[in-house]
């Protein structure tokens, strides 16, 4: 059985590779990369918005 406090610590790792990942990934890119990488962000921003996933949403629009 999958306690709250399980549910809770598990995503919030999911929470920080999803981080980490972004932030590695925007540092090799070219400025046309980049800019297609900043209108994902913003997409996949307003679609967790709807979805009320409020910290990852927080979380990409940090790194936008």
């Amino acid at each position: 059985m999958t306690t709250v406090s399980d549910k809770v610590k598990n995503r919030l790792e999911q929470l920080d590779d999803f981080e980490d990942g972004s932030v590695r990934e925007m540092l090799n890119l070219s400025q046309q990369e980049y800019v297609k990488r900043i209108n994902d962000l913003n997409a996949a921003l307003k679609t967790t918005w709807e979805q009320d996933q409020r910290v990852r949403a927080l979380k990409i629009a940090i790194q936008v």
